[in-house]
């Protein structure tokens, strides 16, 4: 078995620009935003191929850069004092930084930050998947500051605590107990992330679905004499494709295609209805809202309706 090996640096500093320095790989400058002396330490552990960190300031200071190249940052707080700022967005104790991979952020923090911050390259995201669960979209698009639920922040500070306890008190030798505590703990990370994650969905998505999927069904609703294209819903509402997925999932448990079809179809089914048979077509009437073949048009509402679309516009009429 190949050894993995492990880089530790620990050191303390009155000049905050000696943390420009002292991660390796990362690109980034640090403004100290504050007056009063500077104060600050790092302990840094490359283990395998994964970074584990720990930085505190005394100041509130403003940091900009990037990660190695090709890896997440994440970042959460031990000890902080106020709310931060992480690219605009509220960060606070909870709060995780999730800094996605060679593009440049911006944290402006309080007046004490104690922080343990991980760097997970790409390709090793994958290999966690299994073990952790479903994950997707953490990753994608920009920055995030996602909300942890406190007893998943806890286990983490503990978890991160205990993996610097271990890197000083360690004996010569026992590099390869580093790095097992090092895929531990990041394991650990990303599997509670992915549990809030959730979370936080199902707190603060449902609010936002909602107002998602009135939208998307209004903009059906106003197309006459064609069928809306989903990515066309996506482009004028400015969401991803996955994002209206889900949005629909959450709200009215389908997907946003079988949802906005059966709104088309109720819509023909309450204008037939209220039709009498001498002044429309049921051709007309679907081509109206949408649907062009009038064979599977006819098949998808007897499906929905139990009768043809003809019976319905018939039944209008009826003393």
């Amino acid at each position: 078995m190949t050894k993995e090996l492990v880089q530790t640096v620990s050191f303390e500093t009155h000049d905050f620009e000696d943390l420009e320095e002292a991660s390796a790989g990362w690109d980034q400058q640090y403004y100290k935003m504050t007056p009063g002396e500077f104060s600050g330490k790092i302990d840094f552990a490359q283990a395998g191929s994964c970074q584990i960190i720990r930085e505190t300031w005394n100041q509130k200071m403003k940091y900009c850069g990037s990660g190695p190249k090709n890896t997440v940052g994440l970042a959460l707080p031990l000890k902080q004092r106020g709310t931060g700022s992480w690219v605009g967005s509220p960060a606070c104790l909870d709060t995780v930084i999730v800094q996605v991979p060679d593009k440049q952020g911006e944290y402006v923090g309080t007046d004490f930050w104690d922080t343990l911050i991980l760097a997970i390259p790409e390709n090793e995201l994958e290999s966690y998947a299994s073990l952790i669960g479903n994950y997707d979209g953490l990753f994608e698009g920009g920055h995030k500051a996602l909300k942890l639920n406190p007893q998943s922040a806890a286990r983490l500070r503990r978890a991160g605590l205990e993996f610097f306890h271990l890197l000083k008190t360690s004996l010569p030798g026992r590099e390869q107990q580093i790095v097992a505590a090092s895929k531990h703990l990041t394991q650990m990370f990303l599997f509670e992330l992915a549990q809030s994650h959730h979370i936080r969905d199902d707190d603060v998505r449902t609010c936002n679905a909602r107002k998602l999927v009135k939208k998307a069904t209004e903009l059906v609703a106003g197309e006459t004499n064609r069928t809306i294209e989903l990515l066309e819903i996506c482009a004028e509402l400015g969401v991803s494709l996955r994002t209206l997925h889900y949005a629909f999932q959450e709200v009215t448990g389908m997907s946003p295609a079988t949802w906005l079809r059966r709104e088309r179809l109720n819509r023909v089914h309450k204008m037939l209805k209220r039709a009498a048979p001498t002044d429309i077509l049921v051709k007309q009437v679907a081509l109206d809202n949408g649907f062009i073949h009038a064979g599977h048009f006819s098949k998808q509402y007897v499906k929905h309706f139990g009768c043809l679309p003809s019976e319905t516009l018939n039944i209008s009429a009826a003393p």
